[in-house]
């Protein structure tokens, strides 16, 4: 099971690579996962780097908890007031979350999550969560995209913006994807091949190979 980490992404590893060097270039990645990535036909760098995103979900409109609708799509920006980490049968685990903004309260529980608690998740941080609202003693979020705020909206990934959605095997989750994509474009997007001449491109405003691949991944 993947950890979420609380910090950015992953930097990759510091010797030279080019678009044919494995996927396990990239930290994060070990055998198991390049595995997974193999299943996708994603071997090298350049396979992920033009491995682009099926469709892309906007959760970059803000909705006050006391405005959410159960059954609706909401993002809310709010603060953890309360947390636990429920300990279950077979030892499995969920995180429970209590959440404020200005109108209101709401609950947000990840199963499987629980050592999420105290170590992501921290009583008084500041989050983006979003997911379909459901109700449970209260509005409530099962298992929301999240992100919590720093300070630096470059640095929103999963929520509070466009999001990607890549196409994935079973094991591959959209956060990791995701994270590994954000770390390899600054480091292949450059080494990626122009395909169009550039007066071509100048004549018609179009963006180069590096700025196109960037847009298409995070609009």
């Amino acid at each position: 099971m993947e950890k979420d980490l609380p910090t950015a992404a992953p930097a990759p590893q510091a010797e030279a690579v080019s678009l044919s060097s494995p996927v396990s270039a990239l930290e994060g990645i070990g055998p198991k996962r390049a595995a997974l990535l193999e299943q996708l036909g994603l071997r090298t760098l350049g396979d992920l780097l033009f491995h682009f995103p099926r469709e892309y979900r906007d959760y970059r409109q803000i909705t006050p908890i006391a405005e959410v609708r159960q059954g609706e799509l909401a993002t809310v920006e709010a603060e953890i007031i309360g947390m636990r980490h429920v300990r279950l049968p077979r030892r499995q685990s969920l995180a429970h979350l209590t959440l404020q903004d200005a109108t209101g309260t709401m609950s947000a529980t990840f199963f499987g999550r629980g050592f999420l608690v105290g170590t992501v998740f921290v009583k008084g941080a500041r989050g983006l969560f979003t997911g379909k609202v459901s109700e449970y003693k209260g509005p409530c979020l099962a298992n929301p995209e999240y992100e919590l705020l720093t300070g630096d909206e470059e640095d929103l990934l999963n929520t509070g913006r466009l999001v990607p959605v890549y196409p994935a095997a079973e094991g591959l989750t959209q956060r990791m994807l995701r994270r590994w994509v954000r770390a390899l474009l600054p480091l292949a997007a450059p080494l990626a091949a122009e395909a169009l001449p550039g007066k071509l491109r100048a004549r018609h405003g179009l963006p180069g190979m590096e700025e196109a691949l960037r847009e298409v991944h995070f609009p």
